[in-house]
């Protein structure tokens, strides 16, 4: 299902005009990794890295930045908003010409 959304989202934003812009509202959910006896995101991992072998780039942007529009919904900490874009290419366009209007909270993943 993840690799179907980053192929969407690739196939959206190479298509669309210059500048288009995907918003990805998502629940990060964690789990207990065996591996390393910690808590992890796999999930949100894995759409990360999907996004940037797509040749899409993503920030993270602060749901606070953005009016809650549904009703009977309380927003969680786990609730991650994401910008992405296409890479522009080699003239270092990229998704900060684009612009956010909260690009100073904007930031990549932590890993």
């Amino acid at each position: 299902m993840t690799d179907a959304l980053v192929a969407c989202l690739h196939a959206l934003l190479h298509t669309l005009p210059h500048g288009a812009v995907a918003l990805v509202a998502m629940e990060k959910r964690i789990n207990f990794c065996l591996a390393s006896l910690t808590a992890c995101a796999p999930a949100v991992e894995h759409f990360a890295q999907g996004l940037e072998a797509a040749g899409l780039e993503w920030r993270r942007v602060p749901p606070s930045s953005f009016a809650q529009g549904f009703v009977g919904y309380e927003r969680v900490k786990e609730l991650e908003l994401w910008r992405v874009t296409a890479a522009l290419g080699e003239d270092g366009a990229g998704i900060d010409a684009v612009g956010c209007r909260e690009s100073e909270y904007c930031v990549e993943c932590e890993g």
